[in-house]
């Protein structure tokens, strides 16, 4: 066996030294964290340069891991804030069917099927505006302009009742 160099220690000693294996001080000096000097017996290491080294490597796998806790943080936060969100809305939709159930809102079938019916009664009532008139003016002008006026004003409320269910139509869209 070669004589050992003062300070210096194998890499067994280092192991126990730090509470780790062979293998894992092997793969820290291949890694360049520890420095090793090879001898005829093996690797040998400073201590002193060595124990600080490994400190500095420990220290530096901390600020690390601070780090990414801190993006775990940030992420465990933003996952907070969107099940929150989530909870909300399932609340404000339990609302909405709590105030279905208790008739606060109409069924959209029961609320068109009520606007045809209006708008049906309504193009009767309109369409049966100019015989009406006609009828008022007999006798007061000539039957020819009678006929006049109320083709005049039929014509107006046929184009009205259509740009009425052309906008309907578009705003359906």
């Amino acid at each position: 066996m070669a004589r050992k160099k003062q300070g210096y220690k194998t890499t067994e000693e280092i192991a126990d030294l730090l509470g780790l294996t062979k293998r894992r001080i092997q793969q820290l000096t291949k890694d360049g964290i520890i420095t090793a000097t090879k001898t005829a017996d093996g690797n040998q290491y400073e201590l002193t340069s060595t124990v600080r080294n490994y400190v500095t490597y420990l220290r530096e796998t901390v600020s690390k891991s601070g780090k990414k806790s801190e993006d775990m943080l940030e992420l465990q936060k933003a996952k907070l804030k969107s099940d929150i969100e989530l909870k909300n809305s399932q609340i404000e939709l339990h609302k909405i069917k709590a105030k279905i159930a208790d008739g606060e809102y109409l069924d959209k079938t029961d609320v068109e099927q009520d606007y045809h019916r209006f708008f049906n009664v309504f193009k009767k009532f309109a369409l049966g505006i100019p015989p009406r008139i006609a009828a008022q003016l007999n006798g007061y002008i000539d039957p020819l302009q009678i006929r006049t006026i109320e083709a005049e004003i039929d014509k107006d409320i046929k184009n009205q009742l259509t740009s009425f269910v052309v906008a309907s139509y578009s705003d359906n869209k």
